[in-house]
């Protein structure tokens, strides 16, 4: 059918519809319109299923990094956050103050954190590779030593910019923290939070996981998609108000 019988049958339609009551120069106009909310109406549809897709599969990538552990069971007795302390969503870092790419990679988290301000709080744990750093086990012990006396993201940046491998430089990190050693506690805190990541399956620093506020836990690969993390997170029904969620 040619364009032109499309829009003579249209405008036979449209005044049989309207009784004839329309100025008959008007009719090719208002066919032509017809025609084209009728294009836009496919092309809307055509654009919601490729979203529906877009969506089915992005909530079948986030479900295939579930974790089988319980957020209560990583944040238990977590006091000290970075970001907004009632933040729904929690982001635990695995690091090891002496790992390169943990070193390289804490700008790129501060700008992701700070695209998420108020809706995701970061917490630290140590997972020193001593076996690869030498001076990672004491770092991780002096961060410790700042989280049992309340100063620990003050000595956390200031470990993270020193150079470990020089004498006196993790003690100084504490000094300049105004921190003093506790060194019997807080080397259990810190095996404490290596034993969580072999618990957990960390092989490797830094790794993340995403506490989510209904209690499940998933593995972040990328912390540049953090927030492609939150959106699938929402797609899958929940939001950061309520406690029990269902696919």
């Amino acid at each position: 059918m040619t364009n032109s019988v499309k829009q003579v049958s249209a405008s036979y339609g449209i005044r049989k519809f309207l009784g004839g009551a329309i100025r008959t120069e008007l009719l090719p106009y208002i066919a032509c319109f017809c025609t084209a909310a009728l294009f836009c109406g496919l092309t809307l549809r055509d654009v919601y299923h490729q979203r529906r897709l877009e969506r089915d599969k992005g909530i079948k990538q986030l479900l295939s990094r579930l974790i089988p552990v319980r957020a209560s069971e990583i944040l238990a007795g977590r006091t000290q956050f970075r970001g907004d302390p009632q933040a729904p969503f929690t982001l635990v870092e695995f690091g090891d103050y002496e790992c390169p790419p943990c070193r390289a990679t804490q700008r790129i988290l501060a700008s992701e954190l700070d695209k998420c301000k108020g809706s995701v709080r970061l917490d630290f744990r140590q997972f020193p590779l001593a076996n690869l750093h030498p001076h990672a086990r004491d770092a991780a012990v002096a961060a410790e030593s700042a989280y049992l006396a309340g100063k620990f993201w003050n000595v956390h940046d200031l470990l993270f910019a020193a150079d470990l491998s020089k004498p006196g430089s993790i003690s100084g990190c504490l000094a300049a923290g105004q921190v003093a050693a506790d060194p019997k506690r807080s080397r259990r805190l810190a095996k404490s939070d290596a034993s969580l990541a072999t618990l957990l399956g960390v092989n490797g620093t830094p790794s993340f996981v995403l506490c989510c506020p209904d209690g499940r836990v998933f593995w972040v690969a990328e912390i540049s998609d953090l927030g492609s993390y939150l959106n699938q997170y929402a797609e899958l029904g929940c939001n950061p108000g309520q406690q029990g969620c269902s696919l």
